[in-house]
């Protein structure tokens, strides 16, 4: 399937009226919240093999949530989970730009579960998940925003 026919695609009947649809994911909701955190470490050294006990979640990768638990805590509060899908916007101040961009979203994620922000991170409350890039980002941090999905 062809992208650019799908975002192009006219939503009027008449050529001359023709205006290009933007896909609703793209589409940004109402900010609901923002963190600042640290730069989560990559999905392969978020878990480990542990014998008896099958996958286990890594010293550096339980340090990472606990440090920033504090930071979500602190400014959630005690509010409870989101009641409705959300978008979550995940702005990354990377260390290095051979960093993979799409590595830093299930720590991000996993944490707003736990920190009761998120009821859990399935498609029927975290509709789109978005990493990027973000040279406004402070090196080693990243700034999430969680927002209404539309």
């Amino acid at each position: 399937m062809n992208i650019r026919r799908i975002i192009n695609r006219p939503v009027a009947s008449h050529a001359s009226d023709a205006t290009p649809q933007v896909p609703t994911y793209l589409t940004l909701g109402p900010l609901v919240a923002t963190f600042q955190l640290t730069l989560p470490p990559p999905l392969s050294r978020l878990t480990r093999n542990a014998s008896g006990i099958g996958r286990g979640a890594t010293k550096e990768a339980k340090a990472w949530r606990e440090g920033n638990a504090v930071l979500v805590g602190a400014s959630w509060g005690q509010r409870g989970a989101l009641d409705f899908p959300v978008s979550v916007w995940i702005h990354l101040g990377l260390n290095s730009m051979r960093s993979d961009v799409a590595n830093f979203e299930k720590a991000t994620t996993d944490l707003l579960v736990h920190c009761g922000v998120l009821r859990d991170d399935s498609a029927t409350w975290v509709r789109s998940n978005h990493q990027v890039y973000h040279p406004g980002v402070e090196r080693g941090m990243v700034k999430v925003e969680v927002r209404r999905a539309v």
